[in-house]
């Protein structure tokens, strides 16, 4: 429902970085892939499909849940862990989050991100400083959480303005 005006609204800002002019084109093309340009960046900047892989891990029904938990050598951000036969055939969605993973009661994407989102409020973790951006967006353009509270990005600011005119 908002794709298309978010894409329309990324557009017409003043200011389109590299980043952001990659994030639309991705938006627009039927199938995501991995950048050229990935190796370019500047650190702490994600393409696309990083910010996806950081988000959503795949876990192929069958496989161990509690290995891939036992496996994880770095404590991280909440995240989620979908499984199923196939990455477009997903069966259940976990949220990830200090080696535990927590049942989502959604069968969705949409679902399972939403209750990903709420999950950082419940457990009181920071969003993860390359996602912070897109995480920010959305607690103040989607929910209307701590508008004028939380430090947002020049950008996040004017694409929410643009967004709700």
């Amino acid at each position: 429902m908002f794709k298309s005006k978010t894409i329309e609204q990324g557009k017409s800002l003043s200011h389109i970085s590299p980043e952001l002019q990659e994030l639309i084109q991705a938006a627009e093309s039927p199938q995501s892939g991995s950048s050229d340009s990935e190796g370019r960046r500047k650190p702490g900047r994600l393409s696309a499909t990083q910010a996806i892989e950081r988000l959503v891990e795949f876990l192929k029904t069958g496989d161990s849940i509690q290995g891939h938990l036992d496996a994880i050598t770095q404590t991280s951000q909440p995240y989620l862990l979908a499984t199923g036969t196939c990455r477009t055939n997903i069966h259940r969605f976990f949220i990830v989050i200090d080696k535990i993973a927590i049942p989502c009661h959604a069968t969705t994407s949409l679902g399972a991100f939403d209750e990903l989102f709420k999950a950082h409020f419940v457990f009181g973790t920071e969003f993860s400083e390359c996602l912070g951006n897109m995480y920010t967006f959305i607690q103040t353009t989607i929910f209307n959480i701590d508008i004028g509270l939380v430090k947002e990005n020049p950008c996040v600011i004017e694409l929410r303005s643009r967004f709700l005119q």
